[in-house]
């Protein structure tokens, strides 16, 4: 009888693991397809109009008049980059899978809008954190990057 009782926790708790691993397994799939997704509409969305503008039509963003139809589109820009760097931060998305899919990219672009968001900074609305997600996303790809040199 104690032989069953043992038998039955031991299948219970190899049960329980199973479920843990598979939960796991599924939390992560699903937080990779979800960042993918993410930035898909962010691509869409923010970087290739971003992109035009950069690359198309050669706007200088050290140059950019505050309230300009060209600031407010970089701005707008700047809050759905901003937006998603929030969710990269807190473990919403996956850093790894931004790094995979577009992380040079997204450091570059942060230092090609840097003179907006050190304007932005010096309005001082937000004590000087503009961007404050944006720049530590940034910072940790940057940090993955050079991981990956050392390797």
């Amino acid at each position: 009888m104690i032989a069953l009782d043992i038998a039955a926790i031991v299948i219970a708790l190899l049960a329980l693991v199973l479920s843990l691993v598979q939960f796991m397994r599924e939390s992560s799939r699903e937080k990779k397809a979800s960042t993918i997704d993410a930035f898909y509409n962010l691509q869409n969305d923010v970087f290739d109009p971003l992109n035009k503008l950069l690359i198309d039509e050669h706007v200088d963003m050290s140059k950019l008049t505050i309230g300009s139809e060209d600031w407010r589109k970089v701005t707008n820009a700047l809050a759905k980059i901003e937006h998603f760097s929030v969710g990269i931060n807190t473990g919403v998305f996956s850093l790894q899978i931004l790094n995979r899919v577009a992380g040079a990219y997204y450091i570059r672009i942060f230092y090609d809008l840097k003179p907006v968001i050190d304007q932005k900074r010096k309005q001082n609305i937000s004590n000087g954190k503009h961007y404050h997600e944006f720049e530590q996303t940034v910072i940790h790809l940057k940090k993955m990057e050079r991981g990956r040199l050392r390797k």
